[in-house]
């Protein structure tokens, strides 16, 4: 037991090139989570508005107004 206590404390610290890697792993699951939270979210946001505006009693003139575009 003393002599893998002495191999450990002599074996030292990891390089900074494992955490590096774990930091950049860490940091590309975060960005992937957000993208698709946001992709979520908006989904779910565009699905309520249509949802709303499909089962409005008035008609809804548009973007332009009643006479449209030009």
């Amino acid at each position: 037991m003393s002599t893998l206590n002495r191999a450990f404390v002599d074996a030292g610290a990891p390089n900074d090139q494992h955490y590096t890697t774990l930091g950049q792993t860490m940091l590309a699951q975060y960005h992937w989570l957000v993208d698709a939270g946001l992709l979520l979210a908006f989904s779910v946001g565009g699905l309520l508005y249509y949802l709303v505006f499909y089962r409005s009693e008035r008609q809804n003139p548009g973007l332009f107004g009643e006479a449209g575009p030009a």
